[in-house]
């Protein structure tokens, strides 16, 4: 979305994490995390959605998408790591939960 408000041209690759395309040798090469979504430009590669999103608009003028001030800046930085300090504790809660109870995601009881 971001390349498409920048007009940034790409080439935009899918790959099938369930057909296992991202531990294929050659994207191995680009990711050896193995993770979506993977950006490259030029010998740049970069595997973080927000890594990502900054560098294209540092590098493609997106100057209201990502301003120059810094105190505009860390408010806009505030939006894109919420979900690391909110959404990623509670799957992590959820998961631990998973694991404590033997992998089932909650606790049943057998009918009579």
């Amino acid at each position: 979305m971001t390349l498409e408000i920048l007009k940034v041209p790409y080439e935009c690759k899918i790959v099938n994490m369930f057909a296992g395309e991202t531990r294929a040798p050659e994207f191995l090469k680009l990711n050896p995390q193995h993770t979506v979504p993977v950006y490259k430009d030029g010998d740049l590669v970069l595997n973080e959605s927000r890594a990502i999103l900054t560098y294209l608009a540092t590098t493609h003028g997106g100057g209201q998408l990502y301003p120059a001030d810094p105190k505009v800046r860390a408010k806009v930085d505030c939006r894109l790591y919420f979900d690391a300090g909110f959404f990623n504790k509670t799957r992590d809660i959820i998961v631990r939960e998973r694991e404590r109870k033997g992998g089932r995601g909650c606790r049943t009881t057998k009918k009579p």
